[in-house]
């Protein structure tokens, strides 16, 4: 039987997201090593499972380091905090929201149109912002190489990439693939 991940937009899917992190990982790892053949059978589960792992990689992104400290401690070491203390309150509050509004966003962003279509949107948004792949590049911490590879449709850039390179633009997901699907 195939597992899938769902989860409520609220504080106790927030809680059944993290818990689920884990066993996400280790999902993805054993679908990497199994035959063509247990992969068919697999792919929904491991695309669920990617998408909860691609979720978490850009919430870490969007975490200040205090933040970051605070999900050590409670989200993989699972301590309670002490609710009469502010600061955790507030903590976890932002944390929450960070996450909401990145399941909210990232729902559909799994359908994307072929790469192809995804690179020259990228292309021609680069170049009417007026970054060179260079500039972008350096934003974004990866190679000119790469840039290219994304922008002739190699392939996807990986969701946590493509969240900067839409903050870098600002743009929403819905207007980086505008005009892209027929």
């Amino acid at each position: 039987m195939s597992k899938t991940y769902h989860f409520r937009k609220d504080k106790l899917g927030f809680i059944d997201w993290a818990r689920s992190l884990p066993e996400c990982r280790t999902m993805i790892k054993e679908y990497r090593n199994l035959s063509s053949e247990m992969k068919m059978y697999r792919l929904a589960q491991y695309k669920s499972a990617s998408k909860v792992s691609n979720q978490y990689d850009i919430l870490m992104h969007s975490l200040t380091p205090e933040q970051k400290q605070y999900w050590h401690k409670r989200f993989v070491k699972w301590e309670t905090p002490s609710w009469n203390d502010k600061e955790s309150f507030y903590m976890e509050k932002g944390i929450y929201q960070n996450w909401l509004e990145i399941i909210v966003n990232t729902q559909h962003k799994f359908e994307l149109p072929s790469p192809k279509i995804v690179g020259s949107r990228l292309k021609e948004i680069r170049i009417k912002s007026g970054y060179s792949i260079r500039q972008v590049a350096g934003i974004l911490d990866v190679s000119d190489k790469s840039i290219q590879r994304y922008e002739s449709g190699q392939f996807y850039p990986r969701l946590d990439i493509l969240y900067h390179i839409m903050q870098i633009y600002d743009l929403c997901f819905e207007e980086l693939i505008e005009n892209t699907r027929k």
